[in-house]
């Protein structure tokens, strides 16, 4: 957990002369005050952080961009993007307006081939914490999502609920619409349509689209409901739209702790993970990082957002020491072990634009 430093150490690495505020940053990280120490930061223009929106969007602020705010007294500025497109429209027009930005990992691959991320300045960004296979270059995937089988407890009683996606698939057993996801990079709306008929959870990559594709006709595309957000699948089962959607984990268990019933399925999940990047040229690198930093090290602000949402954070140390009834539903569990696939982001990021096209296509036919 972390500790307020005693005055003596906040005085450790004091602002001199000729000292640049990137050499002052890196020292404060370096000196473990980055993350705890008040007004150690000279107030300028807002940092400029997009993520997702609804209540994963609700918990990042509550519990990370709202202590590092009141711990360095950087105003950070929340926004809405799940695209890597406007990052490459600012790049190229030399004109960043965002500091930090949260992408998918196809996405993200995407823009390092392009040149778009700065590189992680590790004078800033400590990454002693940051399990090796999260460490980029250009990024730190900071964040671990399950998506999976959701259907509503009010409709399917647990018992008679759908154990694949084979069963959710199913038409006849389960009426109603399903709620399948427009983003396929970033969600599992492929691979469940090839778990659906068959193709084992270990051998869905390459990906056989077409096969998919016929998936998806077999359980009639007027039988779908595309959504565009993560929290519309929420919406999509508490109002009733539909007996059953593909969800995340955290979207599930922040909706049912308001008032939600809304059932999931750990099995046949997706292990999917979000990337960390400060676009090229920000205007406010340094404290992009010292942001970064903040999220990957601090251990009571990712034990309270893993608490809340069930997702896991890229913060070994803190992951250890979390209760054990969210640790085991998360996905560095052994009882998560063979029970989730992980997307395949290299795929993902050769094939991207033409599957994206061929698949607006499909739906539009």
């Amino acid at each position: 957990m972390s500790t307020k430093p005693d005055n003596d150490k906040i005085t450790a690495v004091p602002a001199q002369p000729g000292f640049s505020r990137r050499e002052f940053i890196a020292a404060l990280a370096a000196a473990g005050l980055a993350s705890r120490s008040p007004g150690l930061f000279a107030a300028g223009q807002p940092l400029n952080f997009v993520s997702y929106g609804g209540s994963y969007g609700k918990a990042v602020n509550t519990h990370l961009v709202m202590p590092f705010e009141s711990s360095t007294g950087i105003k950070v500025e929340q926004g809405i993007n799940t695209k890597l497109a406007p990052i490459k429209i600012q790049v190229m027009s030399n004109n960043v307006q965002w500091d930090l930005a949260e992408l998918a990992g196809g996405d993200f691959l995407a823009g390092v081939r392009e040149d778009l991320f700065e590189p992680i300045d590790t004078s800033i960004v400590k990454l002693d914490k940051v399990p090796d296979f999260a460490k980029h270059e250009f990024g730190i995937q900071y964040a671990l999502f399950l998506s999976g089988i959701g259907y509503d407890q009010r409709v399917i009683s647990d018992a008679d609920a759908p154990k694949n996606w084979t069963e959710a698939y199913d038409m006849k057993r389960y009426k109603g619409l399903r709620g399948v996801s427009k983003h396929i990079s970033d969600s599992s709306t492929l691979e469940a349509a090839l778990m659906a008929v068959g193709v084992p959870i270990g051998d869905l990559y390459p990906l056989d689209v077409e096969l998919a594709f016929e998936s998806l006709r077999k359980l009639g595309l007027d039988n779908i409901f595309w959504y565009e957000s993560n929290q519309e699948p929420v919406n999509f089962l508490t109002q009733q739209l539909g007996p059953i959607s593909n969800i995340a984990s955290g979207r599930m268990a922040i909706a049912n702790r308001q008032g939600a019933q809304i059932g999931f399925v750990y099995d046949q999940l997706q292990l999917n993970g979000d990337y960390l990047v400060v676009p090229k040229g920000s205007k406010n690198r340094d404290e992009a990082f010292a942001l970064m930093n903040f999220i990957l090290n601090d251990d009571q602000a990712a034990v309270n957002w893993m608490t809340e949402t069930t997702y896991t954070i890229s913060n070994a140390h803190a992951v250890s020491v979390m209760p054990k009834d969210i640790a085991d539903l998360l996905p560095t569990s052994p009882t998560m072990k063979g029970k989730y696939f992980q997307k395949d982001f290299e795929w993902w990021g050769e094939n991207l634009n033409e599957v994206v096209v061929r698949f607006q296509q499909f739906i539009a036919s």
